[in-house]
């Protein structure tokens, strides 16, 4: 059974409320007397329900007071209030603003630092840069550095952040010190009635461009030069055209005769079927037919000549068959000739204004 104390009990023979009303100070210094050694032993002994207890406690308030009390036996204060510190005392309008915001901790608790979402007025949020955290027989050190900026004219910008503990699913905030930033002025304030001085004399600009006039000016040459060329057999694209044509040809025709020399050198057939695939590839985009996909029987059947059948036949013995004979300058000569002549036919449609 519980031991709970009950204040109707009687005192010195007589009913506990006669004795009060014939002594009130007597009565409550032993009262109280009572009421403490009472709870003080029925603590020590483990027989004090909770409904007994002197301060009332409720069931809850008692569950807090011993998280709290067993927190202060694991080590005192868990968090330390949160530091804010400007690097720079002054900043200008529009430059960035770099921020510390560190806290010592115990390393079991979760703290979250503000984010972007966070109110930095009067300043505004560019980005932020977290640091690994450091952990000593002191306990865990966090730090975060802000980088921010402001627009407000006020000469004098204050800020203070909170970090939030999360611990246990318990949301506990911890509020930082206030630091002031100071604005630098990049001029002197103005006097209330500044003084005007007179200047006669007549100052010298420099020449600026007028964007207008020479916009207008180009514009009209593209016009002209629109009207010209319809009007005149468009000239513009058939020299863009015979530009790009001799462009190619020139390429090819020295990456092929590399690839030639190379083949009768070496006796390589590795390199005469890429200087086929070359030539095959430029015919491709010259005669505008797909020449890469075409056999030595179909070029020969679409193009009936006697030497270059000789030629691809040759290629195809010497690549597929192994027979490096086969291989000689004569090959490479008649499809160079085929490829100038194809040359010249393109550049001459060209120049008539056909494709």
């Amino acid at each position: 059974m519980p031991f709970s104390y009950r204040p109707n009990q009687f005192l010195g023979g007589l009913p506990l409320g006669q004795f009060r009303h014939r002594n009130m100070r007597l009565y409550t210094l032993l009262t109280g007397f009572l009421r403490i050694s009472i709870g003080a032993f029925c603590l020590l002994t483990g027989h004090l329900s909770v409904a007994d207890t002197p301060l009332s406690m409720s069931k809850d308030q008692l569950d807090k007071a011993k998280t709290a009390q067993n927190n202060n036996q694991q080590g005192g204060v868990r968090v330390s209030r949160p530091f804010l510190h400007f690097r720079d005392r002054h900043a200008k309008i529009g430059e960035p603003i770099y921020l510390s915001l560190s806290v010592r901790h115990d390393p079991d608790l979760d703290l979250i630092f503000p984010d972007s979402l966070a109110d930095y007025a009067p300043f505004e949020f560019l980005n932020k840069t977290y640091y690994a955290t450091r952990t000593d027989e002191n306990g865990s050190f966090d730090s975060v550095v802000y980088t921010l900026q402001t627009f407000n004219m006020s000469p004098e910008q204050r800020l203070r952040l909170s970090i939030t503990d999360y611990t246990n699913g318990d949301t506990v905030v911890y509020e930082s010190n206030l630091d002031t930033l100071y604005l630098h002025r990049l001029l002197p304030e103005m006097p209330t009635k500044p003084t005007l001085k007179v200047n006669t004399q007549a100052e010298i600009l420099p020449l600026w461009i007028n964007y207008n006039y020479w916009g207008l000016g180009i514009g009209v040459m593209t016009v002209l030069l629109f009207l010209v060329n319809a009007f005149l057999g468009r000239p513009i694209q058939k020299g863009f055209g015979l530009l790009v044509l001799y462009r190619r040809h020139a390429i090819f025709t020295t990456l092929f005769d590399r690839l030639a020399s190379q083949s009768l050198k070496n006796r390589s057939t590795d390199t005469m079927e890429q200087a086929l695939n070359l030539w095959k590839q430029y015919m491709e985009r010259v005669d505008n037919q797909p020449f890469s996909t075409y056999t030595t029987k179909e070029i020969t059947t679409l193009f009936p000549d006697e030497n270059l059948s000789q030629a691809l036949q040759s290629i195809d013995r010497a690549v597929y068959g192994g027979m490096k004979d086969e291989i000689s300058e004569r090959i490479f000569t008649v499809l160079r000739r085929y490829s100038v002549d194809f040359y010249d036919r393109r550049k001459a449609k060209i120049k008539e204004g056909s494709r």
